[in-house]
């Protein structure tokens, strides 16, 4: 199950975009930065990107462009394998980067809010829904 999507400025860790779909009770800037800080802190130490985390109920996986940051939440028992999930939030980030300008970016994130619909777009071609 699919709780929540976020897309974050890869640099800065803003949270540029976010889509809950069931009822999951966070912080979402609070959950952008701790997963900025988790980024940086694996690549400082040398051992790469960190992409999948993981508590007794969920598990967090995440991937990148060259820009943004895409997260999501999911079920721990999800049945998709993690590839799967890659994969879409690959496809993901290519569709929101050709969409918008994120180099032009001016902290204005309600700029990014029609975003959702293209979104539900990507995730009803993948069988999300």
């Amino acid at each position: 199950m699919l709780y929540t999507i976020q897309i974050l400025l890869k640099e800065k860790g803003i949270l540029l975009f976010e889509e809950r779909f069931s009822k999951i009770d966070y912080n979402s800037k609070l959950f952008s930065g701790l997963l900025t800080a988790i980024q940086e802190f694996c690549i400082d130490i040398n051992i790469g990107e960190c992409n999948t985390f993981s508590s007794d109920k969920f598990k967090i996986i995440t991937t990148a462009t060259s820009r943004i940051v895409i997260a999501i939440i999911i079920a721990k028992s999800d049945p998709h394998i993690e590839e799967f999930w890659e994969s879409l939030l690959l496809d993901i980030g290519r569709k929101f980067e050709e969409t918008y300008e994120i180099s032009k970016f001016q902290g204005k994130v309600n700029e990014y809010d029609g975003f959702n619909q293209i979104l539900h777009e990507i995730l009803t071609e993948r069988e999300i829904f």
